[in-house]
């Protein structure tokens, strides 16, 4: 596929998932948060120290913090990421609840630029849809996948998990070389792994 179709192809699907996710609201939206969390907190292995980063939500977007909370009483270390520039990865900060967040780039929260820098070994990724091989549609900036292929490179232990909605799932999500594939997506109904 050219480069021009898959990203007509993304941006519709975008689109698309943009308008399915705004539907899912209030009650529905904080049990499948913590549904998704009993769900990670099953199927992770977490050790004392163990580095967990989620993301702080924008309007509409999935709730990690539940999860992240529940893995951190069983005694993973949480973290945030923050957005360091166009075209780079995201840097990774301690973060404890109650820590001073500050307004970063397209309105996301982020840990200030003098909070603590650590490398998260279990990654609690945002998305917009995934398909069953744990394919992931971002918003298209690629924060992300450059994210990820980096830390695989220094970690390569290190896991990806999506955390979204069972109504995000797709039957197929386009890829290219790029994009880089989640090590499983946990919604409210199921644990899909990578194949």
């Amino acid at each position: 596929m050219n480069h021009s179709r898959l990203a007509d192809e993304k941006a519709d699907l975008r689109k698309r998932c943009y308008d399915r996710r705004i539907r899912i609201l209030g009650e529905e939206a904080e049990a499948a948060a913590l549904a998704v969390a009993k769900g990670l907190n099953d199927a992770l292995d977490i050790t004392g120290g163990t580095i967990v980063s989620a993301y702080w939500p924008l309007p509409g977007e999935f709730d990690p913090r539940p999860a992240l909370l529940k893995l951190g009483e069983r005694g993973a270390a949480p973290a945030l990421p923050r957005t360091v520039g166009d075209g780079k990865p995201l840097v990774f900060h301690a973060w404890q609840p109650g820590d001073r967040l500050i307004e970063g780039r397209f309105k996301v929260m982020e840990p200030a630029a003098d909070s603590p820098i650590v490398t998260p070994t279990i990654l609690l990724v945002p998305l917009l849809a995934f398909d069953r091989r744990c394919n992931r549609l971002g918003h298209g900036k690629g924060y992300y996948d450059r994210t990820l292929e980096r830390l695989k490179v220094n970690e390569p232990a290190a896991l990806a998990v999506g955390v979204a909605f069972a109504a995000q799932e797709v039957e197929h999500v386009p890829t290219d070389n790029f994009d880089q594939t989640l090590d499983m997506v946990v919604t409210e109904t199921a644990v899909h792994r990578s194949t």
